[in-house]
């Protein structure tokens, strides 16, 4: 793995999410027969996906294929889903309602469980470098349907959904089948030089154990994760990444109240119709600059100490965004600037640390454990996703 696949994964890995986010007004408008499943269209997709992608991530500990299968697997898998997506969207339009939703539902599980291993393979093979790139790919891959969102927002493009086909979004998730087909083409062609075997810290842990077969003549050139992975119980992953575990987890805990200040945040001028879409951009563009900043080693957050502190400081946004203007009740502090500094702080941090974390395994665990080490921290990472989008119904709760 190159750090250009490195970065083309990334993007592959979080677009299916982001496919599903802009097909939400044209699915909710399918399900309109059904006002229980229209009026939950959102809160579905986010439901299933993430009990999956734990459930998913969870068995993955214990599975013994190797990594960089479960990289062509799980691409194979989300190219397929989005093709079968794209088909739906212009025929068979004549499918019942119920039908059609539990077939969506079928098919983002599936995504979700393509997601999954592949990025549990991503994440295992990479070096730290590559890590800060797929982290990169992902930031990436989250601004451009914000871009998208304000550009149709700004200039009063309003889409028409009442036509039960929509070339729209067939075209949506057609482009994520191809950015899936190109991600794993460069990802297969991809070639790992000898040199830079022991140079990387995230490689297969068969590698270090069969070190006497690498150096066989008839294998000049072995990749990681060619022959089956060995397991590493998950209670000593747990042990050893505890600081880095509860950073990810806690990260995107904090991380998912962020849709839910976009949303209900009103402003205070007269930006009243773009104040979401340009909320959704500056986050996501700090967010980006976050993971960005991790290329550099100096800005790379280390020690257990710094990691978990950073972790809980980023608490302190969510009482930070009451002082704006919620639901249009008042704001502490009535300016539009202030509010959307504090989305941007509030993704760069987001980046950083995640990014940060992610990158830290190698500091904490033994050599052979590396790669088992990647996979446990896409689980910490599937498992704060997961709690955060429980937190996020307690507070619309406590907002009112």
């Amino acid at each position: 793995m190159n750090y250009t696949s490195a970065v083309l994964l990334g993007v592959m890995l979080l677009w299916p999410w982001n496919a599903f986010l802009l097909a939400t007004p044209y699915l909710r408008h399918r399900f309109l027969p059904i006002p229980a499943l229209s009026n939950n269209t959102a809160s579905s997709i986010m439901t299933v996906s993430t009990v999956t992608s734990v459930v998913t991530n969870m068995w993955l500990q214990t599975w013994k294929k190797d990594y960089r299968s479960r990289v062509v697997m799980g691409h194979v898998i989300i190219a397929s889903v989005f093709a079968v997506l794209a088909v739906l969207c212009v025929l068979f339009l004549w499918l019942p309602t119920g039908f059609y939703f539990c077939v969506v539902m079928l098919l983002d599980c599936m995504s979700s469980v393509g997601v999954s291993v592949a990025q549990n393979g991503s994440f295992a093979l990479a070096s730290e470098r590559n890590t800060q790139g797929i982290m990169m790919g992902q930031g990436l891959a989250g601004i451009m349907p914000a871009l998208v969102s304000l550009v149709a927002t700004t200039a009063g493009d309003n889409v028409d959904y009442s036509s039960a086909a929509s070339w729209s979004t067939a075209f949506s998730f057609f482009v994520a089948t191809a950015i899936a087909g190109l991600s794993l083409f460069v990802f297969s062609s991809s070639k790992k030089p000898k040199k830079d075997l022991e140079q990387e810290p995230f490689i297969g842990e068969e590698d270090l154990s069969a070190s006497t077969e690498m150096r066989r003549p008839e294998s000049p050139d072995p990749v990681p994760g060619d022959e089956p992975a060995a397991t590493v119980p998950i209670h000593v992953l747990a042990e050893k990444l505890k600081a880095p575990a509860f950073s990810i987890i806690f990260t995107f805990m904090v991380t998912l109240s962020f849709p839910i200040f976009a949303e209900l945040v009103e402003p205070n001028n007269s930006i009243s119709q773009a104040i979401v879409p340009i909320a959704f951009v500056v986050w996501n563009a700090g967010d980006l600059l976050g993971r960005s900043i991790c290329a550099k080693e100096k800005f790379v957050v280390k020690g257990s100490r710094n990691l978990v502190s950073y972790a809980l400081l980023r608490f302190f946004f969510i009482p930070a965004f009451f002082l704006c203007n919620i639901k249009g009740r008042g704001a502490v502090i009535p300016s539009d600037l202030f509010y959307l500094l504090l989305q941007f702080l509030f993704g760069v941090t987001s980046g950083h640390l995640s990014s940060s974390s992610m990158m830290s395994p190698g500091a904490y665990v033994d050599k052979s454990e590396l790669s088992a080490a990647g996979g446990y921290m896409t689980l910490c990472l599937t498992i704060g996703l997961a709690l955060g989008a429980l937190a996020s119904f307690i507070l619309v709760a406590l907002i009112g």
